[in-house]
């Protein structure tokens, strides 16, 4: 009788530790699930302030090229932009500057769907 309650008190102490590191476990599954969410969204907020930083200068260059009266040395035509922007590095350039900015913004909005889908199906 004595090894059979010795026994049964073995095996209650194994299935509490048992218990409290598989608690342990699944608590630091949560926490890591969080700080992974809480890593992406900082690096998305990062680049979202380096594209608006981008933005901002931008728009102070051409702020200062206006301020300085540069010209074309014609009208834009809306029907042909590749036309000036081949005649003129700068505009050139800043329409290379201004589609790059674009398609970061559009993958920036994709992961931010995504991460606002991922939290949201983690709160269910």
């Amino acid at each position: 009788m004595h090894n059979f309650s010795y026994l049964r008190r073995a095996i209650a102490k194994f299935a509490l530790i048992f218990l409290l590191a598989l608690s342990i476990g699944i608590g630091f599954q949560i926490t890591r699930a969080q700080l992974v969410v809480a890593q992406s969204d900082t690096a998305v907020r990062s680049e979202i302030n380096s594209l608006s930083t981008r933005v901002n200068r931008l728009e102070n260059d051409i702020r200062s090229l206006m301020q300085s009266g540069y010209r074309t040395t014609r009208p834009i035509n809306p029907s042909e932009p590749s036309q000036i922007a081949s005649s003129d590095p700068m505009f050139e350039r800043l329409a290379n500057l201004t589609i790059e900015l674009k398609e970061r913004i559009t993958g920036l909005e994709k992961r931010v769907t995504q991460i606002e889908q991922k939290i949201a199906k983690g709160d269910r």
